[in-house]
């Protein structure tokens, strides 16, 4: 699949810099390189415009802009089509539901950064975490990854 590669900004452009969601209007770091606007975690979760895009921080597109479409998953590594169910980790990489809700990977952290675990640490209160909590509710695997 061919990598999508939109124009830089010009180089004077504040790298650093944060922008407001376009949905919320709520200041955030998190840009979706496919819609290239910034996005909140609380809508990246809650909003399916962006179910399938490439998300990650501003400062990072601006390094490097190219991305993969349709993105594959971190999983299985097959192309995420449109009208499946997916599910977004904490890392903001982008799964088939079934990859994890199957079984979470060997390591349970996900394959695709190697840092973040599948389930969302226990003092995490972010959107997404409470979003994947919701969504592992039916795995068979869960209650072991949780704490005692």
């Amino acid at each position: 699949a061919p990598r999508i590669r939109p124009p830089h900004p010009p180089h004077n452009f504040n790298t650093y810099a944060m922008g407001r969601c376009n949905l919320c209007r709520k200041q955030t770091q998190t840009f979706c390189f496919v819609h290239q606007e910034f996005v909140c975690a609380h809508c990246l979760v809650g909003n399916n415009s962006h179910e399938r895009c490439v998300v990650n921080s501003y400062r990072k597109w601006i390094q490097d802009s190219g991305y993969q479409w349709p993105p594959l998953c971190a999983v299985c590594t097959e192309p995420l089509e449109a009208d499946t169910d997916l599910i977004r980790l904490t890392c903001f990489h982008v799964t088939h539901a079934k990859c994890v809700l199957d079984a979470p990977p060997p390591d349970e952290k996900c394959p695709k950064c190697l840092t973040t675990t599948i389930y969302p640490a226990h003092a995490d209160v972010s959107p997404s975490a409470a979003y994947l909590r919701e969504r592992f509710t039916s795995a068979s695997w869960t209650p072991a990854l949780l704490p005692p």
